[in-house]
């Protein structure tokens, strides 16, 4: 099994893992509904608007190598005894560790940017936000997996 942040360095696949998280952060967001799934709907549609429509994805490179170091204790202990639901399973089964791992990550991030949007859209939604990274973990661990498999 291959270590997620080596696989990173190369940059093609990092561009396809970009590529991939980007993607699942959409469909997570598609998915979401009620009036939360609006805010967070109206949130990302205002956040994908900037830089030219590249905000998305130069926000998810720029976070790629402290999300996979994060995550890398985690797959660490997956790949000592992995199990049939796959990675995505196993961080479902860690749901409040691996979803505080990673919202550190962001809440740091969040309270230095210079973004004014990205900051207050941030702000307003992570609330939810143990609750909705807990939901994507599946899709995760799933997009790990699939290029970090031998």
């Amino acid at each position: 099994m291959k270590v997620l942040t080596e696989v990173i360095g190369d940059a093609a696949v990092r561009r396809q893992i970009v590529d991939a998280a980007v993607a699942l952060v959409e469909r997570e967001v598609e998915s979401k509904g009620g009036i939360s799934g609006f805010a967070i709907k109206q949130g990302f549609k205002a956040v994908r608007g900037l830089k030219n429509g590249r905000m998305i994805h130069d926000v998810v490179d720029g976070l790629l190598p402290e999300f996979a170091g994060a995550i890398a204790p985690l797959h660490a202990e997956y790949a000592a005894a992995p199990t049939a639901s796959g990675f995505g399973g196993f961080l479902s089964s860690r749901g409040d560790r691996a979803a505080n791992t990673l919202l550190a990550i962001t809440d740091a991030r969040a309270r230095k940017t210079e973004h004014t949007v990205l900051r207050k859209t941030y702000e307003a939604l992570r609330s939810t936000g143990e609750k909705h990274v807990k939901e994507a973990l599946p899709g995760v661990g799933q997009l790990v997996d699939r290029f970090t498999k031998s």
